[in-house]
């Protein structure tokens, strides 16, 4: 499965508070991205 390139979808995710475009920053700093206590759970699916 492959993502469309979206021309409406860029503005829409920036304006989005949760949206983050470079994960790989992130690396071991995904609890202050968030302000909730709750654990973090991430399902990802290899095609």
């Amino acid at each position: 499965m492959r993502i469309r390139y979206k021309k409406w979808a860029r503005p829409e995710l920036e304006a989005c508070t949760f949206f983050i475009d470079k994960p790989e920053e992130m690396k071991g700093k995904w609890n202050s991205a968030f302000e909730h206590e709750a654990p973090i759970h991430m399902e990802l699916r290899l095609w």
